[in-house]
């Protein structure tokens, strides 16, 4: 009868308060522990699941339609989250690099769109709830549910905001690479859509940002100014109701953008397909013979491209404010070498290269008006040519120096070049490829596309062998 108190006596352990969290033991016949919470937390949590249950009882079809998609997103998402974990473990039982990032941004997404899930279905259900007490003038209640819809929307909303801002920058960050994609190789469609895909996730960056500012700002003020919970849960409620619309916006914007960038950005080789007999696109579809389907071919296939690799500064504010401390370009043509560009002893070179250049401003829609500039510039690139490749030909020379510009307008470059093959019949076949380069594409290749040549034409110069060192 007194072995409790003769325990508890000579327990060295202290015995939890009566407001204490305890462990039990589970059910007879099962293995396991059962977490016994005080019973005024018990009590809350009871309440709090049963105003869920109500206000859900009571949401309109409509609300509940658009809560049961967002868990539709989520399902999909744990889907790739266990093709990306089903990835990354085939690589690490492999002797392939194992490559984290994917897990990671996969890990981040889920998070992102589970925690806004269970956020958007507990703002449903307790805004439901707390217009049916308001409605029935039961004071009490609706501040206990007002008080738990603000502490749920701080809990979730911290993570559903803050997985959020990491998932959209590694959105904002790819789609960013996939617009300097398109700038290297000259897509003024693919530009444009890969543009308006950019400035979706940008906008869902700042929405994400703008939640979490609110919510920590929230907390602050419950925790430090003695704002009430339920004071907090109304601010944070308009708060995703915001985030809610622009990230609907938003989202729209990258995947129409993302859509169109699919759809536009093709390469020159799709593009002589959708004209061949067998293309599915009958619009496009030419009727040549096979010598010019096979001529547009082997231009394609033999059509240059140069690589802009850009050297900064070692400290980041003098390459910020200065720009790179040195970018160069060099020209690859995989079909030619120097041997192909010499004339035997009395004969004709198999091929003949020519090359011509432009400096470009392009138009300044500011308060002064500049139209589009365009400059010959054949001699600031010939001057500085230099061979770094014989097989196949590889020319290097350094960006030109840039205009002046008073507005402060950035210089393109544009690379034209001019490959003369000798025919069976001792005439000489031309192809012209202008290659714009601009700073805004980065480091990386850059392909020929169609140039509209504005004002003067530069004249062409013949590459000799002889000059190259």
């Amino acid at each position: 009868m007194h072995e409790p108190e003769l325990a508890r006596a000579l327990s060295p352990i202290e015995e939890l308060p009566e407001d204490g969290v305890r462990i039990a033991g589970s059910a007879p016949g099962r293995a396991g522990l059962t977490l016994v919470l005080p019973a005024a937390q018990q009590a809350e949590v009871s309440g709090l699941m049963r105003n869920l249950r109500q206000g859900i009882a009571s949401t309109p079809s409509a609300s509940l339609a658009g809560d049961g998609m967002g868990l539709l997103i989520f399902a999909t998402q744990l889907s790739t989250l266990a093709q990306a974990w089903n990835d990354f473990w085939g690589q690490v039982g492999s002797d392939e690099n194992v490559e984290v990032w994917p897990l990671v941004n996969s890990v981040v997404s889920t998070g992102s769109v589970g925690f806004s899930a269970a956020q958007g279905v507990m703002d449903t259900a307790l805004s439901s709830r707390l217009n049916a007490l308001n409605n029935a003038l039961q004071v009490s209640g609706a501040k206990s549910v007002s008080a738990s819809l603000g502490r749920l929307h701080m809990f979730l909303g911290g993570f559903t905001y803050a997985f959020g801002f990491v998932a959209s920058y590694v959105s904002l960050t790819s789609r960013h690479d996939a617009w300097q994609e398109a700038v290297r190789s000259g897509d003024r469609s693919a530009q444009s859509a890969a543009m308006a895909s950019m400035v979706g996730a940008g906008g869902m960056l700042g929405s994400n940002a703008y939640g979490l500012a609110n919510t920590l700002h929230a907390g602050y003020s419950v925790a430090f100014r003695g704002v009430s919970w339920a004071a907090a849960g109304a601010r944070l409620g308009s708060v995703f109701w915001r985030f809610n619309l622009a990230g609907a916006l938003f989202t729209v914007l990258e995947l129409g953008g993302s859509w169109l960038y699919n759809r536009y950005s093709t390469s020159r080789h799709d593009d002589w397909l959708l004209t061949t007999p067998w293309s599915q696109d009958a619009d496009q579809v030419r009727d040549d013979d096979v010598e010019t389907y096979q001529s547009r071919l082997q231009a394609i296939a033999q059509a240059p491209r140069i690589k802009v690799s850009i050297e900064e500064f070692d400290g980041w504010w003098k390459s910020w404010t200065q720009g790179p401390k040195s970018v160069d370009f060099a020209l690859s043509l995989s079909s030619v070498s120097l041997q192909d560009l010499s004339a035997p002893f009395g004969g004709k070179a198999p091929v003949r290269l020519f090359l011509g250049g432009y400096q470009v401003q392009p138009e300044y829609r500011g308060r002064d008006y500049c139209p589009e500039r365009w400059v010959t510039a054949t001699e600031k690139v010939l001057a500085n040519l230099t061979l770094e490749e014989q097989s196949p030909l590889s020319l290097g020379f350094p960006r030109p120096e840039p205009l002046d510009s008073i507005s402060g307008r950035r210089t393109d470059n544009v690379i034209a070049i001019r490959l003369e093959e000798l025919g069976d019949d001792g005439q000489y076949r031309v192809h012209n490829y202008h290659i714009r380069i601009s700073a805004s594409g980065g480091e990386g290749d850059y392909t020929p596309s169609s140039v509209a040549v504005s004002g003067e034409t530069a004249p062409w110069k013949e590459i000799d062998t002889l000059l190259l060192n």
